[in-house]
């Protein structure tokens, strides 16, 4: 995703990892390192669907997104998920961030059902694949289901 990983690790202490992933989000608001003012950052106004069927990763995943302005609605699996894009009114979500695996439906085909939407508003949403797994083919399959 022509990103980058920095590790800072010391012994005894702890260890952070910083993930920067290049992205644009579309509108007025820009994104800068610095951290925002609730009422300037790059996210307000702007509305997420975050599909992710583990509690822990949805309180951190909602805090992050929350904290840079975005709202964010919740979908517990992929079936969830496409309903939730199907029934809401086009433009709702600027993204969609699905997690790979999760019960009923994983997240691949909750991306193909989503790309196969009559709504090309609604199937054209972009999808971030939210995983682990970081191996090629793990890329190609996100990629394959439609994923951004």
């Amino acid at each position: 995703m022509n990103g980058t990983i920095e590790v800072n690790s010391t012994k005894g202490e702890g260890t952070e990892f910083i993930v920067n992933i290049p992205c644009r989000i579309s509108g007025s608001h820009a994104v800068t390192k610095d951290t925002p003012k609730p009422e300037d950052a790059p996210g307000r106004g702007y509305h997420i669907l975050l599909a992710e069927d583990n509690e822990m990763n949805r309180i951190i995943a909602r805090e992050i997104l929350t904290g840079s302005g975005f709202s964010v609605d919740i979908a517990t699996d992929g079936d969830e998920a496409v309903e939730m894009v199907s029934k809401a009114p086009q433009g709702a979500y600027v993204a969609i961030m699905m997690d790979i695996q999760m019960p009923r439906m994983n997240g691949y085909d909750a991306a193909k059902q989503i790309r196969g939407l009559p709504d090309s508003g609604k199937a054209m949403i972009p999808i971030v694949a939210v995983t682990a797994n970081a191996f090629e083919e793990d890329r190609d399959l996100a990629i394959e289901a439609g994923m951004n």
